[in-house]
């Protein structure tokens, strides 16, 4: 990333988390109704 206290690179990765727990959790709900 950009370097040391750039916000934008914490937005990111942050985002992209979110996203795959997010997926995560989603898909493990999904198998425990069928």
């Amino acid at each position: 990333m950009s370097g040391k206290g750039s916000c934008y690179d914490g937005a990111a990765v942050g985002t992209f988390f979110n996203t795959v727990k997010a997926e995560l959790i989603w898909r493990r709900t999904w198998e425990t109704r069928r």
